[in-house]
């Protein structure tokens, strides 16, 4: 997987640097965003490619393999705000193995069950009997009822 940043600004160059760049950008497009009532401009609009065996993965990806570069960005964001902060942080994964495979599932599991609050949220009952979550705490909601399950 190749991760390039696409960033909003094209005219960055050693003399121009990115601030340069930023701020005659802003002038430049001032009366179009007072317009349009939107910035257009700014590191909100940058972009990432992600490619997989040198394919765009926007377009060549399954979704199963897109959701897990995304997943797996996110994990290494956890891992680098860990680092950093020296804090475990909260790793919340809603509904993400529904469109994986069996064995994408357990390389995500693999990481995210190692910090200490992962909450992972599920319709699907199997997941609950993973191996790779069986010394995790379990809930079950049904019918605006929360229900304890065995660790």
């Amino acid at each position: 997987m190749n991760i390039t940043y696409l960033p909003n600004i094209s005219d960055i160059t050693q003399e121009n640097t990115v601030i340069k760049s930023f701020e005659e950008q802003l002038i430049i497009r001032e009366k179009d965003e007072i317009l349009q009532g939107i910035t257009l401009v700014g590191p909100h609009r940058d972009d990432i490619n992600i490619s997989i065996n040198k394919m765009n993965a926007h377009s060549y990806a399954s979704r199963g393999q897109s959701r897990t570069a995304i997943l797996s960005m996110k994990l290494a964001q956890a891992k680098v705000l860990m680092d950093f902060y020296k804090k475990e942080p909260i790793i919340l994964l809603d509904d993400v193995l529904s469109e994986l495979d069996i064995h994408r599932s357990k390389k995500i599991l693999d990481i995210a069950t190692k910090y200490t609050q992962c909450i992972i949220t599920t319709s699907d009952e199997n997941l609950l009997n993973n191996p790779n979550i069986l010394s995790n705490q379990k809930f079950k909601i049904q019918e605006n009822n929360i229900f304890s399950t065995l660790k």
